[in-house]
């Protein structure tokens, strides 16, 4: 944790005493930790289709798009720093924007057949101009056949600063994805695992997500999403 000195003050401990410093500026300084908590949040969107399952693909995906949006709108309106990582596909990757098309009845871009599988960085900022790049991305990204979430996540994340929590929305929270979460805690991060399709395991998945070393929850409609916000106030 980062430490800094600051005045002695009576009662502190004697081995939070600084002595280098101390000698130095010829003043009893003390140690003072911050604690180890990052305001930087970073959404990590899964939208390999094959993770979902066949049934609840297209609404699922859907889901974890509106979940991102909404969490990152919250965290901006609380003035702190959210950033967005996903592996969808992008329809402007590598097309004719002035020959868009969009679908009359979602009011989405079409993705054409050479759309791109790309991995979308954008990285933490505070700030409506910054949440409405977020937003816009998030209003075009598709899932598609891209790279798994245990494939993608760990080397998605490296370029984040060391603490940043990570938001992981997916489809379920099974061995495999639990494992790949716990990674990331060991690099550092502060992973919370956002499930999203219907399941009846989850006492199991947040089971073991805790023996793993961080918390799970289940987020499926939006009574869900508004009642698990609140604690992101600590964030």
């Amino acid at each position: 944790r980062p430490m800094g000195v600051r005045d002695f003050r009576s009662g502190d401990s004697m081995r939070q005493i600084n002595w280098k410093v101390s000698a130095h500026t010829r003043n009893l300084m003390v140690k003072t930790f911050q604690p180890a908590i990052s305001l930087e949040t970073a959404v990590l969107l899964n939208l390999h289709l094959d993770d979902y399952s066949r049934k609840n693909r297209l609404d699922s995906t859907e889901w974890g798009i509106q979940i991102a949006a909404s969490l990152a709108a919250h965290l901006v309106n609380r003035r702190q720093p959210v950033g967005l990582i996903a592996n969808g596909l992008d329809p402007l990757q590598g097309q004719d924007r002035q020959n868009l098309q969009f679908d009359e009845s979602s009011g989405r871009l079409n993705l054409s057949t050479d759309g791109t599988a790309t991995t979308t960085t954008i990285m933490p900022r505070p700030g409506r101009p910054h949440l409405m790049k977020i937003l816009e991305h998030l209003a075009r990204v598709e899932a598609g056949q891209t790279v798994s979430f245990n494939d993608w996540a760990p080397t998605a994340c490296l370029h984040l600063s060391w603490g940043v929590t990570i938001l992981a929305i997916t489809s379920r929270g099974d061995e495999a994805t639990c494992h790949t979460l716990h990674r990331l805690l060991r690099a550092g991060f502060n992973p919370v695992l956002i499930v999203v399709e219907p399941t009846n395991d989850f006492p199991q998945v947040r089971e073991r997500a805790r023996r793993l070393g961080f918390h799970a929850y289940h987020v499926t409609n939006v009574q869900d999403l508004d009642d698990w916000r609140q604690p992101l106030r600590t964030f």
